[in-house]
């Protein structure tokens, strides 16, 4: 085989390879599968339903937009555990029973701790918004606030 013909394959895999597996950007949850809106704030989120997505969650993201967050798609209702394994910042937890809010944890720091505390809500929900701590403050969401879902 002539080497012209070899420098054009290996040309030609480089740059399909490039095409192909782009490097990755910063670490930042940009795509909203969703909108999750309680009272008249609205919070474009990255739905977690699949038990992969469940488990890692916000663990390794190196920052969160405003206005966005993850919302956790549970599938039953229980007083589901969370904790702060791999995060990089703190956050707040909306706990939400189908269409209201029924808790809420503010400012749960990030631990350094190889088992980092467990987060539980008082009740029983099916749903948990993760976003930036302080958002809850600021958005002055309550217990018993309406939750609509706009998801994909």
């Amino acid at each position: 085989m002539p080497r012209y013909l070899i420098f054009i394959f290996l040309g030609t895999f480089l740059a399909l390879s490039i095409l192909l597996f782009k490097l990755p950007g910063p670490k930042t949850v940009n795509s909203s599968l969703g909108l999750v809106i309680i009272g008249n704030s609205k919070i474009y989120v990255k739905v977690a339903k699949t038990p992969g997505q469940l488990a890692k969650g916000l663990g390794g993201i190196s920052s969160l937009p405003e206005n966005e967050g993850m919302l956790f798609v549970m599938g039953s209702f229980f007083r589901h555990s969370f904790w702060m394994k791999g995060m990089e910042f703190p956050l707040d937890f909306v706990w939400i029973k189908d269409s209201k809010v029924v808790d809420l944890t503010q400012n749960v720091p990030v631990s350094s701790l190889n088992l980092p505390p467990v987060i539980q809500p008082k009740t029983e929900c099916n749903f948990v918004l993760e976003v930036n701590a302080g958002t809850i403050s600021r958005k002055n969401w309550q217990i018993g606030d309406s939750v609509r879902f706009k998801l994909q």
